[in-house]
């Protein structure tokens, strides 16, 4: 498990990260990763968050690399002057949740 920032290019339902390192080694060989956000209560009733399993692949050059960077600068003004060689790109395959209500939850509650 590694905190990361990413990009999401909700179009292609891709996450993109620029890191390097172990989780970059790690997804290499094992290409599949979880991205998980939740939104935290002391009264446990109220968890809720989502889950988002993933295909990871690295993207080294090309229009995906292109757009993935501009969505990381526009996001981050940490990287306005960064370089970059390559970013990973989550690809979701699966979404789960827990606590967030549905969209006919939401409509029987109007």
């Amino acid at each position: 498990m590694a905190p990361l920032c990413h990009a999401f290019d909700a179009r292609r339902r891709t996450a993109y990260l620029a890191t390097s390192g172990r989780t970059a080694r790690n997804l290499s060989k094992r290409p599949v990763a979880a991205l998980e956000c939740d939104d935290y209560f002391e009264n446990w009733s109220r968890l809720r968050g989502v889950v988002a399993r993933a295909r990871a692949r690295i993207v080294r050059s090309g229009p995906e690399l292109e757009r993935a960077v501009r969505l990381l600068k526009k996001k981050y003004k940490q990287y306005l002057d960064y370089e970059f060689d390559a970013v990973i790109a989550l690809r979701i395959e699966r979404v789960s949740s827990w606590g967030l209500l549905t969209l006919d939850a939401v409509r029987r509650r109007s």
